[in-house]
């Protein structure tokens, strides 16, 4: 099975903490696992500063997840 999870992070490299609050993270994890390993990790930026209802979501939609870890 193959799985691509994006997790909020705190910073933007690979040591920063995962976020508590999803709608301000500024970073994202992009994790690709294949039969329970992982296979690839990848920090994203959001596209923009501010944001409304449903951008942070579109946004990694467009990432192709097959899910998110959502707090906050």
């Amino acid at each position: 099975m193959n799985l691509r999870i994006a997790v909020p992070l705190e910073g933007d490299d690979f040591e920063s903490e995962v976020s508590e609050h999803f709608g301000r993270a500024r970073h994202f994890a992009i994790v690709d696992a294949e039969d329970g390993e992982i296979r690839d990790v990848r920090i994203v930026e959001l596209p923009f500063e501010e944001h409304g209802p449903g951008d942070i979501p579109n946004f990694l939609r467009e990432q192709e997840l097959t899910l998110s870890s959502p707090t906050g």
